[in-house]
């Protein structure tokens, strides 16, 4: 492997190493938005892990057929470290911004679908109430009817 080679695996490591964390920073705003617990905590954390890992590898397989030198973990741990020093807070502040603003539009479609569904059904639900209204009547006449057959005193 020539050193140009190398010099490629390791900014394709250190982009990796950036690409990493910030998918654990933008994991970070969804478990603090969603409020996981403990076991909500654990279990985000294997997938993230079980996802992103091999993803790394296949990133950087290409270039080096599976073979893990130092350098590449070198590049890993200097993307992470150059992304956590320059970008790490303005991301977080964005991406959570971002999602406040997805879940304020989520929740307002959802009103206003309901209000739709509301303003949509509620003729239906009149036209219902009149055509079941003598029937009901009917059907409480019946039951009087026969309780008070069984039962003439009232009691």
């Amino acid at each position: 492997m020539t050193l140009k080679e190398q010099f490629k695996l390791f900014t394709l490591a250190v982009a990796s190493g950036f690409l990493l964390v910030f998918c654990y920073n933008v994991y970070q705003v969804i478990r603090h938005i969603l409020k996981l617990k403990k076991t909500g905590t654990i279990i985000g954390d294997l997938l993230f892990w079980l996802i992103l890992t091999p993803l790394v590898f296949i990133f950087l397989f290409p270039g080096n057929q599976g073979e893990i030198r130092f350098y590449i973990f070198f590049g890993l741990i200097l993307g992470a470290l150059l992304y956590l020093k320059l970008f790490s807070q303005l991301t977080y502040s964005f991406v959570y911004r971002l999602c406040l603003i997805i879940k304020k539009l989520f929740e307002a479609i959802i009103k206003i679908s309901h209000l739709i569904w509301v303003v949509l059904i509620f003729p239906w639900r009149v036209v219902y109430f009149v055509l079941s209204f003598p029937g009901q009547l009917i059907k409480r006449g019946f039951y009087f009817a026969v309780r008070f057959k069984r039962c003439p005193k009232g009691g």
